[in-house]
């Protein structure tokens, strides 16, 4: 996972921050849970709508599988030595030392060798290895077991998409009406956008642009379209998305009604909780269950002594 969390990263940031300047806080990280479980996390701050942004990551995703078949072996071999020369740098505090050996006790593991143990895993790695775990856990076209939660903060000044049209319309079709509505200041009807989407199909990416462009002309500006405009930039994108819109895992339950509590699904058959307050409510009434670690010492690591 170091290994490609920091392939991912480095094309995250270059991607989303460098090219498409869509925030000043971008990154990919990993984040692991006393269970074992391990996370991929992708962030993205900036101006631009949630749901745009999001639409980026999943369009970054997609695209990654390629990124990683075309990946330089030479360079590939570098970053694994570049992360053993790191995992195998002396311990410089108490603390450090400290947060080291605690891990494998909050972990349940007791392997106080991991370090070690996961530096001879690295130097064994191959990047068929990396490929083949993006496909079995990440990949959403492949992953049996794909896993996802979406995080969006929106700014009180924004125009958040309501539950209604969050459950009727696409996410593509939303983030293009939100760059549209950020770019041009003109309302836009989602079901008219969505007419235009399907008519476009037919068209050439830049033939529907054009069309687009005509329709909702830049605010503020002399030309009807200016597409070395950051703004255009991104009607752009969201166009072509709205237009090939990615594979889903669609689990979409059309029988339930998660409206008691706090919830809806989307048309991809996402959950998204819109009441707080209410979904805590009735987690607790309904006996969710949480994990929990119960820290029972490998006796083997203690010469077989049984702690009471």
């Amino acid at each position: 996972m170091a290994l490609l969390v920091q392939i991912a990263k480095d094309q995250f940031f270059d991607q989303l921050r460098t090219k498409e300047q869509l925030g000043y806080n971008v990154g990919a990280s990993t984040n692991s849970f006393g269970s074992g479980k391990l996370t991929l996390d992708m962030r993205v701050q900036g101006e631009s709508n949630p749901t745009y942004l999001l639409q980026r990551i999943d369009s970054f995703i997609h695209g990654f599988r390629q990124t990683l078949v075309e990946f330089d072996t030479v360079k590939f071999g570098a970053l694994v030595e570049s992360i053993v020369g790191k995992a195998n740098e002396q311990l410089t505090s108490v603390d450090a030392e400290a947060n080291r050996m605690w891990t494998p006790i909050y972990k349940g593991t007791y392997n106080f060798a991991r370090l070690a143990d996961e530096v001879e895993s690295l130097q064994k790695v191959r990047l068929d290895d990396v490929l083949d775990m993006w496909d079995r856990y990440i990949n959403p076209e492949t992953a049996v077991a794909y896993t996802r939660v979406d995080s969006q903060l929106w700014a009180a000044k924004a125009s958040y998409p309501s539950a209604t049209d969050m459950a009727a319309w696409p996410e593509s079709i939303l983030a293009l009406a939100g760059c549209l509505e950020s770019e041009t200041h003109m309302p836009v009807d989602l079901s008219d956008l969505s007419h235009f989407i399907n008519t476009a199909v037919t068209q050439t990416s830049a033939d529907a642009l054009g069309s687009l462009a005509h329709q909702y002309p830049m605010a503020n500006s002399t030309q009807v379209l200016d597409e070395t405009a950051s703004g255009w930039s991104k009607i752009k994108n969201a166009l072509d998305m709205a237009m090939n819109p990615h594979n889903q895992h669609t689990l979409q339950d059309s029988e339930t009604n998660f409206a008691y509590i706090g919830m809806y699904q989307t048309v991809e058959g996402k959950w998204v909780i819109t009441d707080v307050d209410k979904f805590k409510a009735t987690q607790a009434l309904h006996g969710l269950a949480v994990p929990v670690i119960k820290l029972i010492p490998n006796t083997t690591a203690f010469n077989d002594h049984t702690i009471v």
